[in-house]
């Protein structure tokens, strides 16, 4: 994932790179503030096999984007508002995702499929 932002007016991720991303924080709108993501891979829900779950800070969602033949495929905005400020994602033993939010009052939250 890369960013096509600026920051305090220094353009982010316009390298010679001849390769372009297969996504970028664009595909993420409105603006979300990433925090951690985790790749879901091998065991657990088939459903979410090769999919990216992000954390979003200032939108307050879990964004699972799904690729198929290495190439992305959909996205799907899950836990919108309802958690917090996601700070970290994480794939547990148990096969669910689980989260940390950001707060004095900080909670772990597991999603299944």
């Amino acid at each position: 994932m890369m960013t096509y932002g600026h920051n305090y007016g220094i353009a982010i991720g316009k390298s010679g790179a001849k390769e372009r991303p297969r996504i970028t924080t664009s595909l993420l709108e409105p603006p979300i503030a990433p925090s951690r993501m985790a790749f879901y891979i091998r065991q657990g829900f088939r459903e979410w096999q090769d999919n990216l779950f992000v954390g979003a800070l200032k939108a307050q969602i879990l964004f699972r984007l799904a690729f198929e033949d290495g190439q992305f495929k959909q996205k799907e905005r899950l836990l919108r508002k309802t958690v917090g400020r996601i700070r970290d994602v994480r794939k547990g033993p148990d096969g669910a995702i689980h989260l940390l939010t950001d707060s004095t009052q900080g909670k772990l939250s597991r999603v299944m499929p």
